[in-house]
């Protein structure tokens, strides 16, 4: 029904159309219908004529309104029924009722066959006869384009109008007793085969019943084996992870020792090497210790020179001071006498002025040099407390030096013995590195076997589990298998119960 009222919308929407045109044709395109409007110029176009122009666009929009919102309503049938009749109403009311437009009659009624419902074709029958019968009575230029129309007309309309229904109508009902004529003839040959459909089931059903049994049974077994041996290569497997993690775990602490034995072998050759270099090293040291020593004499004899003359020259400081105070006590004579000159020359007046002068230039000598002795005193003195000071501390130097110089003949003798123990453990050394080479390449040797013992392990172990793993997927699929004829029975017994209720409902027998 829901695709019926789909197409009656567009052919309702169709007929609207052209009921549009026939009213857009006749009031606005053909002028030569002028003449005619004139002549019945006493034909209102009033209430009646707007009545048949909105009424069917009002139930068109109403049958669409009802398609959007439910598009199986069971009113849009009847919806679409009156709005094809009052669209070819509205065609003869728009065509002044020209004769030529009454055919739209028979189209609507054509295009209602569709619904193949004679309630609805009697309807729209209703509604045109009450069309031309009022149309006849009050209004004759709306429904037959004239005021004066005879009766026999309509009457002739009305008789091929229900003529036309009367035809339709048993052709529907002939129609429907030739549908149910053949619905039954369907029905007992549907009967028959599904009768035929059913026995062939039912054997095979039994079949399948009696053949997942049998399955389901050797399932239960070939599993119980299966599980069996699952067990069993689990226990395999288990032993074959336990060999190899011994394995790996020795071939761990063995790679271990060797790395171990690598280090020692390594760290041997390099304490070999450094023994012999720290024995050539105290080759050169101690030849540097004698050297040292030698020098360490020859310094001490430079520091004891070296004191001597220091005292030799505080000696002659003293001299020097000595002198320094003679050269002082003869500038203050000089001065003491430049100044009696002075004075006997004052005394002597104009003959004196000459001898006045030199001996002023004596006293001024004299008393330069006294002021230069006193600086050369204050030098002496310096230097002579400098020379003591020297002195004091050349002593301790050589008293710092007679230590040291014993320090290193101790450290000259402390080496020697040091020199003769390096070689010794250079010696031991290198027969250290040599027997850890060979235990090297021996632990290598022992490292290899085991690296090929735990291949072997590690591969046995690969082997078990694939063969545990081809065996889990055995169970997986037995279990399947199982599963598998456990619903074919649940469907066989499935199936039993459809051909029942087909039986019951067929009434087969």
């Amino acid at each position: 029904m829901k695709e019926k009222n789909r197409v009656m919308q567009f052919i309702v929407i169709g007929t609207l159309v052209l009921s549009l045109l026939v009213h857009a044709i006749n009031r606005f395109v053909h002028h030569s219908l002028m003449e005619h409007e004139v002549m019945h110029s006493a034909f209102s176009h009033g209430f009646l004529d707007q009545m048949f122009f909105w009424t069917p666009i009002a139930l068109v929009i109403t049958g669409a309104v009802l398609s959007r919102l439910h598009a199986e309503h069971a009113w849009i049938p009847l919806v679409h029924t009156l709005s094809l009749t009052l669209c070819s109403m509205s065609i003869i009311a728009g065509g002044k009722g020209m004769v030529e437009y009454h055919f739209s009659i028979f189209m609507v009624l054509a295009i209602l066959m569709y619904y193949n419902n004679i309630a609805l074709l009697l309807s729209s029958t209703v509604l045109f006869a009450a069309q031309h019968l009022l149309g006849f009575f009050f209004f004759p230029e709306l429904v037959y384009g004239s005021k004066v129309y005879e009766f026999t007309m309509v009457a002739i309309h009305l008789v091929f109008v229900i003529l036309f229904i009367g035809a339709v109508m048993y052709q529907i009902i002939a129609n429907r007793h030739a549908t149910q004529r053949f619905e039954k003839e369907q029905n007992q040959k549907l009967q028959q085969t599904v009768k035929s459909i059913i026995e062939s089931l039912a054997h095979t059903s039994q079949e399948v019943q009696r053949n997942s049994s049998g399955l389901s049974a050797q399932s239960n077994e070939l599993n119980r084996l299966t599980m069996e041996v699952v067990h069993t290569m689990h226990q395999v497997e288990q032993a074959a992870n336990d060999q190899e993690n011994g394995v790996e775990v020795s071939r761990k602490a063995i790679g271990g020792m060797l790395t171990d034995i690598c280090h020692i072998a390594e760290n041997s050759a390099s304490a070999s090497e450094l023994s012999d270099h720290a024995a050539h090293e105290a080759e050169k040291g101690n030849e540097s210790i004698q050297l040292a020593v030698q020098q360490m004499q020859s310094m001490h004899q430079a520091i004891h020179t070296t004191a001597e003359k220091v005292k030799v020259l505080g000696e002659r400081s003293q001299e020097i001071n000595q002198i320094v105070n003679l050269i002082t006590d003869v500038a203050s004579r000089t001065n003491l006498l430049a100044l009696n000159a002075a004075i006997e020359a004052a005394r002597a007046g104009e003959h004196g002025k000459g001898f006045t002068i030199v001996s002023t230039e004596v006293r001024k000598l004299a008393e330069q040099t006294s002021e230069s002795a006193k600086q050369i005193a204050e030098l002496i003195e310096d230097i002579q407390m400098n020379n003591q000071a020297s002195i004091h501390s050349m002593d301790q130097v050589i008293g710092t030096f007679a230590h040291g110089n014993e320090a290193v003949v101790s450290a000259g003798h402390a080496f020697e013995r040091i020199r003769g123990s390096i070689h010794s453990v250079a010696s031991q050394m290198r027969d250290i590195s040599g027997t850890s080479q060979q235990m090297s390449a021996n632990t290598q040797q022992f490292s290899a076997s085991m690296e090929a013992i735990s291949l072997l392990s590690s591969q046995l172990t690969d082997n078990v589990k694939s063969v545990s793993k081809r065996t889990d997927e055995q169970d997986t699929l037995i279990n399947k298998a199982s599963d598998l004829a456990d619903k074919l029975e649940e469907h066989s017994h499935t199936l039993n119960e459809i051909m029942m209720k087909t039986k019951h409902t067929f009434s087969l027998q």
